[in-house]
């Protein structure tokens, strides 16, 4: 379930918010060791604020935040096995954000850049593994990553304004992209 709100599109700064909810369940028998799985829920409910500064027509740039809860409810677990996960897959708060910037240098040609620091807490399959066991994990951790990209794009044939949309049903158009990217993460997910 998503809701999104914009702010108006003709303000150099545009405003936008928006909210996400998922839930997702592991339930079931493992087959291959004859025991039931612990039913386990996973709620997260997102927020995402930020919006884009128009500097001009040629450029622009994107600032967003997101803040995430985790939530995962047990049932039907053992009184040591709930204290095990307690401590491996409590509920978490984890943030992202990123900023771009997008440089029309012509009609055609583009530059654009982005950083991003993001962190994504476990999900269910890497908490519980197909087994459905929990069992201490000290090395279960969010994993937390910085990345960015620095690219160009070229339109080769097709219209190409400067600046405002365009619309191009019916007109075939082609554009050649080329993106260099790095991404360093720490804390990666481990199980033992």
């Amino acid at each position: 379930v998503t809701a999104r709100w914009q702010g108006p599109a003709k303000q150099r700064w545009r405003g936008e918010v928006r909210t996400a909810v998922e839930s997702g369940e592991l339930t079931g028998r493992d087959a291959a060791q004859d025991t039931d799985r612990p039913d386990v829920r996973q709620s997260q409910v997102d927020v995402t604020a930020g919006g884009r500064w128009r500097q001009s027509d040629a450029v622009s740039v994107f600032i967003y935040a997101n803040v995430a809860r985790v939530l995962r409810q047990r049932f039907g677990l053992q009184p040591e096995a709930n204290a095990w996960a307690a401590i491996d897959a409590p509920d978490v708060w984890v943030g992202s954000g990123s900023a771009s910037a997008l440089w029309r240098v012509s009609p055609r040609w583009a530059l654009h850049a982005s950083a991003r620091a993001a962190s994504r807490a476990a999900n269910l399959a890497e908490l519980y593994g197909n087994s459905g066991t929990v069992v201490g994990n000290p090395l279960l951790r969010d994993e937390r990553a910085i990345g960015g990209q620095l690219g160009a794009k070229f339109q080769i044939f097709g219209r190409a304004t400067k600046g405002g949309p365009t619309s191009t049903i019916g007109r075939p158009s082609a554009e050649v992209r080329a993106t260099l990217f790095a991404r360093e993460a720490t804390d990666l997910i481990s199980l033992v």
